[in-house]
């Protein structure tokens, strides 16, 4: 373990006695990257942090963005960017959902029919980009509830969906999936849940 921490990341200074442990470089990578992220996406000099990311290196037909030992009441509000790059010739769709509920637990505002996914992203429709989601203030006890515009798909226009039977206090993961395992998210996709903090 380092005897003395950098002062602005609590990064790891060793001294000669000192042991070294995979924990602290492990934690030390995850603070540059984080940083770096930041920089990346330009909100330094705005309010927005980035709260927990999830970036394969590989191919996948699924991918889960850990909240788990997130503290999601410290944000006044929270915006998830979902940055799937995917090969658009392929007739599929990706499915966003949260704590993995596949499940008719998705209500879209003016749609009696619940749906089984919060979001779904057509590749066919040749808009594999970035779409963002604005999530409504955590208030304990309510459901998760956000906001999101889409281009094309079932979803096209503006969306407002609740997830029933999620509350802010039992959201664990934020999931993203193939609707076929013939198709994959390519390397680079990646999820971003960026938070302003209450004062």
């Amino acid at each position: 373990m380092a005897s003395n921490l950098t002062p602005f990341y609590g990064l790891s200074l060793w001294q000669g006695t000192d042991n070294f442990s995979r924990e602290d470089f492990n934690s030390d990578n995850s603070k540059i990257d984080t940083a770096l992220a930041n920089l990346y996406f330009k909100l330094d000099a705005m309010p927005w942090e980035l709260a927990a990311y999830y970036q394969p290196n590989a191919e996948r037909t699924s991918m889960s963005l850990s909240l788990e030992g997130v503290d999601l009441s410290k944000y006044l509000q929270l915006m998830l960017i979902v940055d799937l790059k995917a090969d658009a010739n392929a007739d599929s769709s990706f499915y966003l959902r949260l704590n993995n509920i596949s499940t008719g637990t998705y209500h879209k505002a003016g749609d009696a029919n619940p749906k089984n996914y919060f979001m779904r992203t057509d590749t066919k429709s040749g808009y594999t980009g970035k779409r963002v989601i604005y999530f409504m203030p955590y208030e304990e006890g309510t459901y998760v509830c956000g906001n999101f515009d889409s281009v094309a798909g079932d979803d096209a226009g503006a969306n407002c969906v609740t997830a029933e039977g999620v509350t802010w206090e039992k959201l664990t993961s934020v999931d993203y999936s193939a609707a076929s395992i013939t198709v994959s998210a390519k390397a680079g996709t990646g999820l971003y849940l960026f938070g302003i903090k209450k004062p």
